[in-house]
C-alpha cells in the first residue's frame, strides 16, 4: 500500500493465502491496489502524494477464478503457469493450467558448482 502511496500508481502484491480461504479451496490471491488521493490536491511528489492520500481502491483477485475467466473450457488445452517473481517452485507457483503433466525448467535450472 505504501508503495501504491508513494508511486501514485496501482501495485500488485505477492502471492497471498487470505485468511477467509479454507485449506481445501487452496486458493492463491493478489490484491491490487490503487491510490486515491484527495479531489484538487497536488499529488506530483512524493511528499504531496503521502499529505493528500485518503485511502485506496483495493481488489481480492483469485489467481484460478482470473485465469479460469480467461481460458474458458480450453485451459487444460493450454500450459500456462504462473510464479510470484523469479522463483521457479511449488511454494511460488501461483497457477498451472495443467496440474497433472510434469513439468521442467531446463533454462531455469541453476547451474552446478
Amino acid at each position: 500500500m505504501e508503495r501504491a502511496r508513494d508511486s501514485g500508481n496501482v501495485v500488485i502484491s505477492g502471492k497471498l493465502r487470505l485468511l477467509y480461504r479454507t485449506e481445501q479451496e487452496r486458493h492463491n490471491d493478489l490484491v491490487m491496489f490503487l491510490p486515491v488521493y484527495r479531489s484538487g490536491a497536488s499529488h506530483e511528489t512524493i511528499a504531496e502524494r503521502r499529505a493528500n492520500i485518503i485511502g485506496w481502491a483495493c481488489a481480492v483477485i483469485n489467481v484460478n477464478g482470473l485465469m479460469d475467466g480467461i481460458l474458458g473450457e480450453r485451459n487444460s488445452e493450454i500450459g500456462i503457469e504462473i510464479y510470484d517473481g523469479d522463483e521457479v517452485s511449488e511454494r511460488s507457483k501461483m497457477f498451472d493450467s495443467q496440474p497433472s503433466v510434469l513439468h521442467e525448467h531446463p533454462a531455469l535450472e541453476q547451474p552446478s558448482i
